[in-house]
């Protein structure tokens, strides 16, 4: 082979590695490129789904509240029964009590 095509051919050669080596560095970009717009739609995909956890946070958080107000007013309402109870509780006692002593004094009147 003569000088001038060894030449030639090595002028190829580093011709294409030249082009092989701007083909690679150019999909590293675009790689890094990608990677970084996919951190980035992950990251924002990531926020907004904990922007939703917090909203249903504090919707549940706002239940919870209403129930422990129920609960409070319905503690209240059962002590104001269970008042009422023991009242009628205690007028019956008396109630039987005064039949008692009635019963008593008609049969002491009878005999």
């Amino acid at each position: 082979m003569s000088l001038n095509k060894q030449g030639s051919r090595c002028e190829s050669l580093r011709a294409r590695n030249k082009a092989i080596g701007i083909t690679i560095a150019g999909l590293a970009i675009i790689s890094i490129g990608s990677a970084a717009a996919y951190s980035s739609g992950a990251r924002n995909s990531l926020l907004r789904s904990r922007d939703q956890v917090l909203d249903q946070r504090s919707q549940i958080q706002r239940a919870y509240s209403d129930v422990d107000r129920k609960i409070a007013e319905l503690q209240q309402q059962k002590y104001t029964l269970s008042r009422y109870l023991q009242d009628c509780d205690r007028q019956v006692r008396d109630l039987d009590r005064a039949l008692n002593a009635q019963d008593s004094a008609y049969r002491d009147a009878r005999y």
